[in-house]
């Protein structure tokens, strides 16, 4: 979802009704110089209005221009008549205090959406340093909300710097960094919102002390294959201070193994068992482990669990080979047509079958 297309799409709610020039030009000197001004000018007003004032027909509140003019302004950057909105609010000295409180009650409403519209339109007129604190609370929302939103919220944030050289917008990049899964960008931004002064509390270490967990984890999803040793030096100094979860004892099996220290990682998938006998993939590390040990009978235990499961066309490989290898023929050949039916094109399965149709001739 493109968002600044879904604002622009949101106009269609409004009224564009034509105010004569003459009018406008009578107190507003700067309209003079506008490129667009012709005989008329299109004023937007919210068609709720429309419904809601009886009495609009006769008399059109000023309050109503000026909330159509910040809406259009926040939602359409490229809007024909933006200067002369910009004109207008312009000379309307208290048009800011009252789209303030407008945007106040579109928040508690909820409304977070047209809030922020709004409040990048109030930065068409001021570039106040709260107002745009205030759109970057509500674009956080937005966003944590969907991630679409993160292209409208970096716009902001470029915005931002060119007015105000402080440490905010980079705390914003963290966590947008954060949520698309750039651990290292995330990692360069923290520590720039920090060296800019942004302020260390708690809520900023304990977001430091996750993306710490979240590099090491990378680090070691990366190394399992490759570099195992470097992985279980990662895992184990974090069991040692205290870190002792399934998960972490899931990958340091996982790197015992790639060593070929099957017991060792039968240890401590046994330990991650304790702790979650739900866990599908330590019940499958299981079988590939004792698979590799030859002990076919505890393999085919756990494969068996484990495919009861989830009906994975993996496990069911590994299952059909450790019947195969038990030399339980049988159980292979009604496992292979089970794993048929889930995906007779599994490359695995199709090599499988190759081996045993061999051995059959």
């Amino acid at each position: 979802m493109d968002y600044n297309v879904k604002f622009r799409e949101k106009l269609k709610n409004y009224l564009f009704i034509e105010l004569k020039t003459e009018f406008l030009t009578k107190n507003i000197s700067s309209l003079y110089n506008e490129k667009e001004l012709g005989d008329v000018v299109s004023i937007p007003i919210n068609t709720k209005y429309i419904v809601e004032d009886k009495n609009i027909s006769e008399y059109i509140k000023t309050q109503y221009i000026v909330q159509g003019m910040y809406y259009v302004l926040g939602a359409d950057s490229n809007f024909k008549y933006n200067s002369i909105y910009l004109a207008i609010l312009g000379y309307l000295k208290d048009s800011i205090n009252y789209i303030k409180s407008v945007i106040s009650k579109e928040y508690q409403k909820g409304n977070y959406e047209d809030a922020f519209i709004y409040l990048r339109g109030l930065l068409k007129v001021t570039k106040e340093k709260d107002i745009f604190h205030n759109a970057l609370a509500v674009g956080e929302i937005l966003r944590e909300q969907n991630a679409d939103f993160n292209d409208v919220q970096l716009e902001l944030l470029n915005e931002y710097k060119e007015f105000y050289q402080d440490a905010y917008p980079y705390l914003i990049e963290a966590l947008i960094d954060f949520s698309k899964g750039s651990f290292d960008n995330a990692n360069v931004k923290i520590h720039n919102y920090l060296a800019k002064g942004g302020e260390s509390t708690q809520e900023i270490q304990d977001f430091i002390k996750e993306l710490e967990d979240r590099l090491d984890y990378s680090k070691v999803t990366n190394n399992l294959e490759d570099k195992p040793e470097e992985a279980i030096k990662i895992l184990l100094q974090k069991l040692d201070e205290g870190e002792n979860n399934p998960s972490i004892l899931y990958y340091l099996a996982i790197a015992y193994r790639n060593i070929e220290l099957y017991e060792k990682a039968i240890y401590y998938l046994y330990e991650a068992l304790e702790m979650d006998n739900s866990y599908i993939d330590v019940i499958n590390e299981l079988g590939i482990n004792y698979a590799a040990l030859g002990d076919y009978h505890n393999s085919i235990k756990y494969f068996r669990a484990a495919f009861d499961a989830t009906k994975s066309i993996d496990i069911c490989t590994n299952l059909i080979l450790s019947y195969y290898y038990n030399n339980e023929i049988e159980n292979a050949k009604k496992h292979i047509k089970i794993a048929e039916a889930i995906n007779k094109d599994d490359e695995i399965l199709k090599q499988i079958k190759d081996e045993m149709l061999k051995e059959d001739n």
